[in-house]
């Protein structure tokens, strides 16, 4: 599904990760569909810190109004990526599927993603 997007989206990774992540993702042979990998230990800034998520912007060379965080955890992904600004899509995990797409937000009240979706395959067929 990445290779599919790829030409009509800017891919990136963003993750609390040890330093080797864009090695881990050459390895697996998927450098070539992501345009930025920011991994935290080398950002020096760890989700939930909006500093990772402009470091992404950044890399990817665009607005957080037009961009969006595709992310699995509503507290780590989702809540401070809107707090700059960016689109929010909820990925349900196996974990996560009684997990409301709704949540409390400490400094804005309560939370809503913009969409949810069960499978990154249903990312291009949302209506942005």
């Amino acid at each position: 599904i990445l290779r599919r997007m790829k030409p009509e989206f800017k891919l990136g990774v963003v993750s609390n990760w040890y330093g080797n992540l864009d090695a881990i993702i050459a390895e697996a042979g998927m450098d070539r569909i992501f345009d930025a990998v920011i991994d935290s230990t080398r950002a020096r800034s760890f989700k939930p810190d909006p500093a990772i998520f402009r470091a992404a912007l950044k890399a990817l060379g665009t607005e957080a109004s037009e961009t969006a965080m595709v992310g699995d955890s509503i507290s780590k992904d989702l809540i401070p990526a809107h707090r700059i600004g960016m689109r929010t899509v909820f990925m349900r995990s196996a974990g996560s599927a009684l997990q409301p797409v709704q949540s409390r937000d400490d400094t804005e009240g309560n939370f809503t993603a913009d969409f949810a979706i069960n499978s990154l395959t249903e990312v291009p067929g949302i209506q942005w």
